[in-house]
């Protein structure tokens, strides 16, 4: 199942419960408390559905090898006006090939302001301030006006921090609590920013697969079980994202979504032992709820995931959708358009 010490998001979050946890859970708590249980009542009914498309879609996109179909009444394509992002989370696997990927739309012209956050910053990165502006953050121990500083002045957000999940790490109460404090809270808190200061357009978030499966009735898969195991890491995902959409989704904003659900990450600097000849043939990508296994044999390289990142920002199609990406050795097509 894990493929060369898996991440499943990005920045690794080795901190302290007692350093800002409190002022975390009184913000994230109050913010969620209202829509969340109707939320939930609703997610039956709407993952249903979901379920009912599942074989045909996954079945047409394995075996044509092309994109899995999103939802219907889709925009038609077309360009945003997206000209400035925040990266949280930079300096993380996914978090640093989004910034590579965003620097190029830079140079092409189409990005005027690229702006990376993250807790520490390496010597890669400080070579680079002259094309990115860098903000030390801590999305659970930076404090509300050094959040709401970070978010000042972009047009849109992706988050890409999250707790780094591996068989190694100690399986204890602290590392539980991380994951809520760092996946959970802590995005939470960065989503709250957003809001409030107005301006933010766009707001994407790298979650990952199956983090819905307890509604659909695969609770007891064994993917889920394993990284459950590892700090509930998807369940805390989850209630991030249903943070982000029930705030995007209130009447006092007018910010719009994207989260991306990746499989297995792989390759990039964080993955020293990442081989091109172990990647996938092809890759899949379906609206929410479309793919259940995450394996080695379905890895996604972090680069591509960060290239749907920024192609997310660019397209007016992937405004509120949940997108889910996974490599798979029955496909031998690459995805070109991502919001089909």
């Amino acid at each position: 199942f894990f493929h060369h010490k898996l991440n499943f998001t990005t920045d690794s979050a080795n901190v302290s419960r007692k350093d800002g946890a409190h002022a975390v859970m009184a913000l994230s708590l109050t913010a969620r408390a209202s829509g969340a249980n109707t939320t939930r009542a609703n997610a039956a009914t709407v993952n249903r559905r979901s379920a009912i498309l599942t074989t045909t879609t996954v079945l047409t996109a394995t075996l044509k090898a092309k994109p899995a179909r999103g939802r219907a009444k889709l925009p038609p394509p077309g360009k945003t006006d997206v000209k400035s992002v925040l990266i949280v989370g930079a300096t993380g696997g996914v978090g640093r090939e989004v910034v590579r990927c965003v620097l190029d739309s830079k140079e092409k012209g189409q990005m005027k302001l690229v702006r990376a956050a993250a807790r520490n910053f390496d010597d890669d990165y400080k070579a680079m301030q002259g094309n990115v502006q860098l903000v030390p953050l801590d999305v659970v121990t930076s404090t509300d006006d050094e959040i709401a500083k970070a978010v000042d002045g972009v047009d849109a957000v992706v988050c890409a921090v999250g707790v780094h999940v591996t068989t190694s790490t100690k399986m204890s109460r602290t590392r539980m609590d991380t994951a809520h404090l760092v996946d959970n809270l802590g995005v939470s808190r960065l989503v709250d920013a957003a809001i409030v200061n107005g301006n933010v357009k766009h707001f994407v978030l790298v979650s990952a697969l199956l983090t819905n499966a307890p509604a659909l009735g695969r609770e007891n898969n064994r993917s889920y079980v394993t990284l459950e195991l590892l700090g509930n890491v998807l369940s805390e995902k989850h209630e991030a994202e249903e943070h982000l959409r029930n705030a995007c989704e209130g009447s006092q904003t007018t910010m719009q979504y994207t989260i991306i659900r990746p499989g297995a990450l792989a390759g990039g600097v964080s993955d020293a032992l990442f081989r091109d000849d172990a990647a996938p043939l092809g890759e899949l990508v379906g609206p929410a709820d479309t793919f259940f296994e995450i394996s080695a044999s379905a890895s996604v390289r972090r680069s591509r995931v960060a290239e749907l990142c920024v192609a997310s920002l660019a397209d007016v199609r992937a405004r509120n959708r949940t997108v889910e990406f996974t490599g798979s050795r029955m496909a031998d097509a690459t995805i070109t358009d991502w919001f089909v």
